[in-house]
């Protein structure tokens, strides 16, 4: 199976792709950057409107901020590339991530695996959830989440997964991570790899939580308690 692995990286953000790059020549794993949109020339071009703000009103607590809607565009830029470039399946990682000696087995993992996957978790960066073991590959174990983990920086996804998530996400009105969680309406199956592999550096920047876990935004608590209840209804039908 041909696979390839995708760094995110700004164009500005130098000294995250050479700590980056030291950690990949240490592991011997070939790359291909990915060139991410700065936050400000999304939102000033025509790739801002695939936000659906109206969705958003009516089916998420919050308006979804600048940042968040840079994320998506740029995750359905490597979506696209995974098409582009014909490979089975990605590696996706955000340029400020920290990887084990155990990332160099993954791709090994992967092409072992008998159950079914779209996308396998390889980071849990914020709060500890619970999984269930459903495949032991060597010291890895391949998990259902009950609720699955919020967060980006380290993802596998099948080609398949990346069209269907290009279709699905021709316009969105939750953060990504989120819409993963509610992963039933694509139609994916979100999986995970523990021990996990990789981990998120607190260090480079990034905020010590997600946005959709913070406190300082307006929310809409009428639609956040409806939008509750779907989401545990639907994932109990699923048995997601």
């Amino acid at each position: 199976m041909r696979y390839q692995i995708y760094v995110l990286n700004k164009k500005a953000d130098t000294s995250r792709l050479e700590h980056f790059r030291i950690q990949a020549q240490r592991l011997r794993q070939s790359y291909v950057r990915i060139e991410a949109y700065e936050t400000e020339a999304v939102m000033e071009t025509e790739l801002a409107q695939r936000y659906d703000s109206n969705l958003n009103e009516v089916k998420y607590y919050r308006s979804l901020t600048p940042s968040e809607i840079t994320t998506y565009v740029n995750h359905r830029q490597v979506w696209q590339r995974v098409i582009d470039d014909e490979v089975d399946f990605a590696i996706v990682l955000e340029d400020d991530v920290l990887l084990a000696n155990s990332f160099t087995y993954v791709p090994r993992t992967v092409t072992q695996l008998e159950s079914e996957w779209d996308i396998i978790k390889l980071a849990e960066p914020y709060q500890r959830v619970k999984s269930v073991g459903l495949e032991r590959i060597g010291a890895a174990t391949f998990v259902r989440y009950p609720n699955i983990p919020l967060g980006l920086c380290a993802y596998v996804i099948s080609a398949s997964a990346a069209q269907t998530m290009l279709d699905w996400s021709d316009s969105f009105f939750r953060p990504l991570d989120v819409d993963m969680q509610w992963c039933w309406q694509p139609g994916i199956k979100v999986r995970g790899l523990r021990p996990y592999p990789v981990q998120m550096s607190h260090r480079l920047g990034r905020l010590p939580m997600p946005v959709a876990l913070m406190k300082k935004h307006q929310v809409r608590r009428f639609v956040g308690f409806k939008e509750k209840i779907k989401y545990r209804w639907q994932k109990r039908l699923q048995g997601n």
